[in-house]
This record gives C-alpha cells, sequence and structure tokens, in this order.
C-alpha cells in the first residue's frame, strides 16, 4: 500500500537534488526537502488483506496520519515529526492501482544520481 502527503514549516535542510529512503521496522518511507522548505514524502507498506475497492475514500487526514504514525513508532523519530506535521495526505492506494504504459520511452535511456545511503540507529 501506499500514501503521502505535503509538510511545511519543519526547518529541515533543503536538499534540491536529493530524495531520502528510509527502510523502518514495518514500512519504507521516503522523502524530499524542497529548497522553499516543503517537504514531500510518500510511505509504502505490506498489508495483510488485499482492500476492497475504494476501501480508504472514506478515511480522513487525521486517520491516514494516525496510520502511518504507527508504522513508523519504533523507528526513527524525524519521520514520526514529518508525518505529524502533515498538513495533507493522501489516501491510501495499491501499488497495483498505478497507471502502467505500455511504452515509457524511445530510444536510449540514462538513469543518473542515485545514491543510497543506509543510516544507522
Amino acid at each position: 500500500m501506499n500514501s503521502g502527503g505535503y509538510t511545511h514549516g519543519l526547518n529541515l535542510p533543503p536538499t534540491p537534488e536529493t530524495i531520502h529512503f528510509i527502510f523502518g521496522k514495518r514500512a519504507f518511507f521516503g522523502y524530499h526537502v524542497r529548497s522553499s522548505g516543503e517537504i514531500y514524502w510518500f510511505v509504502n507498506y505490506v498489508q495483510a488483506e488485499e482492500p476492497a475497492r475504494g476501501a480508504s475514500e472514506g478515511s480522513t487526514d487525521d486517520e491516514r496520519k494516525q496510520r502511518m504514525l504507527d508504522l513508523f513508532r519504533e523507528d526513527q523519530p524525524f519521520i514520526r515529526h514529518i508525518i505529524g506535521s502533515a498538513e495533507t495526505t493522501f489516501p491510501d492506494f495499491p501499488s497495483y492501482t498505478l497507471p502502467t504504459q505500455p511504452r515509457w520511452h524511445k530510444g536510449p535511456v540514462v538513469l543518473e544520481g542515485l545514491h543510497i545511503e543506509r543510516v544507522m540507529e
């Protein structure tokens, strides 16, 4: 499952060319801090049962935040701080609902700038 949101005003240093990825104990977290200070973030987590179509459509921002805060309760505190400060969260959606394209490029492709860093507590 996936969700995410936007957060402002946490005074994290901007990382204009970096997206941070963190493997938590129950979920995966990613975030990016724009030069304006706005934080875009996302969460990926495993759910035991496939949800019914539209099951999360009635959830509120507060319910989604609490669910995500619970996922990261044993992980780095700044993750919960980012999620808890969110002005907007997205309804949960399963990965398989992402649109697929039969062809997403023409010609050669170059992927550049991937840097993965493992942070130890």
